[in-house]
């Protein structure tokens, strides 16, 4: 199945792709245990990791 020209060009959209990157800048920099990567929230509250937490190396820590 060949993309149509019109999904091309909305798919190729610069506004678009800026707004893709800052949004895995952000999933990034949270993975990272940067400060300032509010990407999920419960019930409005944002967490942070404790200083130099990383997610994927301890999950279970960064939860807690």
């Amino acid at each position: 199945m060949k993309l149509s020209d019109g999904a091309k060009k909305i798919l190729n959209d610069p506004a678009r792709i800026k707004r893709r990157d800052e949004w895995f800048c952000r999933l990034q920099n949270l993975f990272d245990g940067k400060r300032g990567a509010n990407v999920t929230a419960i019930k409005g509250l944002c967490g942070y990791p404790a200083d130099g937490m990383i997610l994927y190396a301890n999950p279970e820590q960064f939860v807690a």
